[in-house]
């Protein structure tokens, strides 16, 4: 081997020592970086986790957006279903409502893993004023019927707060009474509904049924039910209210029995 040939093989040696120091650096470079990103991760555990896990989606139907995202806006119940579906298991979502808008109950399933489920309007509105859940009427074999909507086992907390529910006439869909198997909502999972400043009107029987018999707490806070029942249901309820109207018949339960399968406070 020759001096040009040591020459070479040395310029080759330090060119390929360059580009392994150079490969290095960038390794430490990208490991630093990372590095910082986890240490803010870990310092600010508690709000990353929050912004995740509790999601906020307003549904306004008049305003024509279809923006899927935490914080946005959708403008159809089908747009509203494809973002709670989507929403990490355990979390907690507010679909905020508005008053002006027609908000029909439709007979579908609603299916999410979100923990939390609030429908939630403006806040210091009364009654007459807030924003409108409707149940949607149709005749079957000549009695009024209602569409409802499935809610999803996973889901353990409804809540409702300042809004109103609109359950018909009894005239309105052509038939003759009620089918009292029909509800505008139902749930398998549910174990805690709250209702806070709602009022609660019309001829079809029940607004909720709760088909697991377990035990399933109900709280009522500045509510009005005229001629409906609230819920019907099966196990042991226990409910807790304060300024509670009933008015025309309207009722909490389905003929719970205090101290066997009701406790009230």
């Amino acid at each position: 081997m020759g001096m040009s040939d040591i020459n070479n093989a040395a310029a080759a040696q330090n060119a390929l020592t360059a580009r392994m120091n150079a490969f290095l650096d960038d390794i430490d470079a990208d490991i630093a970086t990372r590095q910082a990103a986890y240490d803010a991760l870990a310092a600010d555990l508690r709000s990353v986790v929050t912004e995740v896990m509790d999601q906020v989606i307003a549904w306004r139907p008049s305003g024509g957006l279809d923006n899927r995202v935490d914080g946005g806006e959708v403008s159809t119940f089908s747009q509203l279903n494809a973002f709670l579906s989507l929403v990490p298991t355990g979390a907690r979502v507010t679909v905020n409502v508005f008053p002006g808008e027609t908000y029909l109950i439709p007979q579908t399933i609603l299916s999410t893993e979100a923990a939390e489920l609030r429908f939630q309007g403006p806040d210091g509105l009364s009654a007459g004023s807030r924003p409108v859940l409707m149940a949607g009427l149709y005749e079957n074999s000549g009695s009024n019927a209602v569409d409802f909507l499935r809610i999803s086992g996973f889901v353990e907390r409804l809540f409702f707060r300042d809004v109103d529910f609109d359950l018909g006439d009894a005239t309105q869909a052509g038939g003759t009474g009620f089918n009292a198997q029909h509800h505008p909502f139902r749930f398998e999972g549910i174990r805690d509904l709250q209702f806070w400043n709602c009022h609660i009107d019309g001829d079809a029987p029940y607004l909720c049924k709760s088909n697991a018999p377990s035990i399933f707490s109900l709280t009522l806070n500045g509510v009005e039910i005229d001629k409906a029942t609230l819920l019907d249901i099966s196990g042991v309820l226990l409910v807790s209210k304060n300024n509670v109207t009933l008015t025309s018949g309207g009722g909490i339960h389905n003929g719970r029995t205090l101290g066997t399968n009701l406790l009230e406070a």
